[in-house]
C-alpha cells in the first residue's frame, strides 16, 4: 500500500546539536502512529519540519508520494499537513467557528459551513458539545484541547500531528476523545502522528509506534507486538 506520507533520511542541526538524524518512515491512510521519544528526542523539530516552519539540512519529505519542494506552514497546508499544537493556537476574543476557519483562505472560508458544522459535531461526539457562535475565552482549557483537534480534521487533511492532545483533559473525556479520533483517521482515509508520554493512552489509540532516541529512530513496531516497558526502554536507553 502506498505511503500517504514518506519521510526520508531527515537531518537537522542547530548551534551545538544535531536534532534530527537521518530519520526515516511511512505513514499510511488509517494508520494513527505513536511518536514517542523523551523531552529533547527531536519530536518538535519533525513537527516543525512536518509543519513547514523549518527545512532540513539533508532528506526529504513526501506527500502521495510528490516530493515536497518548499518548507513554509502555507505549503504545509496546501499539502495537506495539519499540525495540532499542544498549547491551542487560539484568539480568545473570536468565536469557536471563526477560530475554525483561523489561517484559511478568503475562499475556503466563503465555503466552510460544512466544515463548521462537521468539526463542532465531532467535537460534540467527543463529549464536548459547544455553540458556534460562543467566545473562545468561555471556553474550558480542555474544550480549546477538543477544537484543536476538530478543527485539524475538519478541512481536507491528509497527514494530522496531534501534540499532547489530551494535557488538560480529565481521565473519563480522554477514552471518548481518542475513540473519536481513531474513528475519524479510518472513515476519512487519514494518516496520524500521535505525541503522548501517557502509555495507557499510546496503547490504546495507537497502530504503531516509532521511538526517537537523541533524534534517531531507536525502535519501531506495530503496537500488538510491543509493550509499555519496551516503548519506554528504548525512549530512555534501558530498563526501568
Amino acid at each position: 500500500m502506498d505511503a500517504l506520507l514518506q519521510v526520508s533520511d531527515i537531518t537537522k542541526s542547530f548551534p551545538g546539536v544535531r536534532a534530527l538524524d537521518g530519520v526515516s518512515f511511512e505513514l499510511h491512510a488509517g494508520e494513527i502512529c505513536t511518536l514517542a521519544g523523551e523531552n529533547g528526542a527531536g519530536k518538535s523539530t519533525l513537527l516543525g519540519i512536518l509543519g513547514g516552519s523549518l527545512t532540513p539540512d539533508q532528506g526529504w519529505v513526501a506527500i502521495g508520494g510528490v516530493r515536497r519542494g518548499e518548507y513554509s506552514p502555507r505549503r504545509a497546508l496546501a499539502d495537506g499537513i495539519v499540525i495540532a499544537h499542544q498549547e491551542p493556537a487560539v484568539v480568545p476574543q473570536l468565536t469557536v467557528a471563526q477560530n475554525i476557519l483561523l489561517g484559511r483562505s478568503r475562499a475556503a472560508r466563503r465555503t466552510a459551513g460544512p466544515a463548521i458544522e462537521g468539526a463542532i459535531e465531532d467535537m460534540a461526539r467527543m463529549g464536548f458539545p459547544v455553540d458556534p457562535g460562543r467566545r473562545m475565552a468561555r471556553l474550558s482549557p480542555a474544550e480549546r484541547h477538543a477544537l484543536t483537534i476538530a478543527r485539524a480534521f475538519a478541512f481536507d487533511a491528509r497527514v494530522i500531528a496531534l501534540d499532547e492532545p489530551t494535557t488538560s483533559m480529565l481521565e473519563h473525556n480522554v477514552e471518548q476523545v481518542l475513540t473519536r479520533v481513531r474513528e475519524m483517521a479510518r472513515e476519512r482515509s487519514l494518516g496520524v502522528l500521535f505525541v503522548s508520554h501517557k502509555m495507557p493512552e499510546v496503547m490504546s489509540v495507537s497502530d504503531s509506534v516509532i521511538v526517537l532516541r537523541d533524534g534517531r529512530v531507536v525502535y519501531r513496531s506495530r503496537i500488538a507486538e510491543t509493550s509499555e516497558q519496551e516503548i519506554v526502554r528504548n525512549m530512555v536507553g534501558r530498563a526501568l
